[in-house]
């Protein structure tokens, strides 16, 4: 993926000031949640969102950044035959392969135990799809409670692909994600893994997966929402550091957030340190409540991530847009 290294390789290029750090409201009305971001290589933008009242997997694009059009097309019209009829597709996440088509990684509820969801592939000629899914799942860990937030990385160093996700050890008790902190019941290890993956077809795992992240207990029932991007730093061993972008806490919740943790051995090279305080929440710009699912581009600055247009969950899940700033081993937005 030689334009995504050009892409990271180039992150220091100053942007346009036209281009809030985050922007202040919603960057159109609708239901866009657990946004993901592709930046091609002629300046077009492209974000996925998880399933709304219309499409299983809906998608909106921009030529600048600041003005983004809802498409009116569903980019997955069918979750496999693995997944529960009428899916609830979440957290799509879209990238170019290296035999010149596209990938899409999401989550569904399987069809024989809607308790459990897991991870999902499918492949288009069109980054607007259709994309056609594999007729089993790519990644399901039952016995873990399945997995879900699947994204995709390329390795600036070498153009390796890996697939970060998060473990639904949350499913495994009641109240699912919210309730992973019942007193009646243990909670179970929500981690963040990394798997290499084939990335010429996307379709195949290479070797196991390997843990990079676990809850803290400051981050309430679960962690989850991945996101990983590489930036240029001389005191790495391969000349880059590796920043994973995450959420913690219940999406509907006040205390939901957007967190980072840094690796400078690589992107699969152990656990991440994770930064001392969020990147973003609630209160910290106008009408900004519960942001996180937190997805970053290739260049290492563009972001978008959802936030409730009200505060306390009330309203719409929608998509925000934003500027990171790496600084060494510091992020800011």
């Amino acid at each position: 993926m030689q334009y995504l290294l050009n892409i990271v390789l180039t992150a220091s290029v100053a942007v346009a000031a036209t281009v809030p750090s985050f922007s202040k409201n919603a960057v159109f009305p609708n239901v866009f949640a657990d946004p993901s971001l592709v930046q091609e290589p002629n300046g077009q933008y492209w974000a996925f969102g998880s399933s709304n009242n219309v499409s299983n997997v809906p998608l909106a694009e921009s030529v600048d950044f600041v003005t983004w059009t809802l498409q009116t097309f569903d980019a997955l019209p069918h979750a496999g035959k693995w997944a529960a009829s009428a899916p609830a597709v979440l957290s799509p996440n879209v990238k170019p392969l290296d035999n010149g088509e596209y990938v899409m990684y999401y989550s569904a509820a399987l069809a024989n135990n809607t308790k459990i969801h897991c991870i999902g592939v499918a492949t288009s000629n069109d980054i607007k799809g259709p994309y056609q899914p594999t007729p089993e799942p790519f990644l399901c860990p039952i016995a873990d409670g399945g997995a879900g937030d699947p994204s995709i990385f390329f390795d600036p160093v070498d153009g390796s692909m890996y697939l970060v996700y998060k473990v639904n050890g949350n499913d495994l008790v009641p109240g699912g994600l919210c309730g992973n902190q019942s007193p009646k019941q243990a909670a179970k290890p929500t981690p963040i893994m990394v798997q290499k993956v084939n990335s010429t077809t996307g379709l195949t795992a290479i070797g196991a997966p390997k843990v990079i992240l676990q809850r803290g207990a400051n981050e309430g029932p679960n962690i989850g929402q991945p996101s990983l991007t590489a930036n240029y730093n001389p005191d790495a061993p391969n000349g880059f550091a590796y920043f994973l972008f995450y959420s913690s806490g219940c999406y509907d919740s006040v205390k939901y957030d957007a967190r980072y943790a840094t690796n400078l051995n690589g992107p699969a090279a152990g656990l991440y340190t994770k930064a001392a305080t969020p990147l973003m929440k609630s209160g910290d710009g106008k009408n900004l409540h519960s942001p996180g699912s937190l997805d970053i581009s290739g260049d290492a600055q563009h972001v978008v991530f959802s936030s409730y247009e009200c505060a306390y969950a009330q309203g719409r899940r929608q998509m925000r847009t934003g500027l990171v700033q790496i600084k060494g081993l510091n992020v800011t937005i």
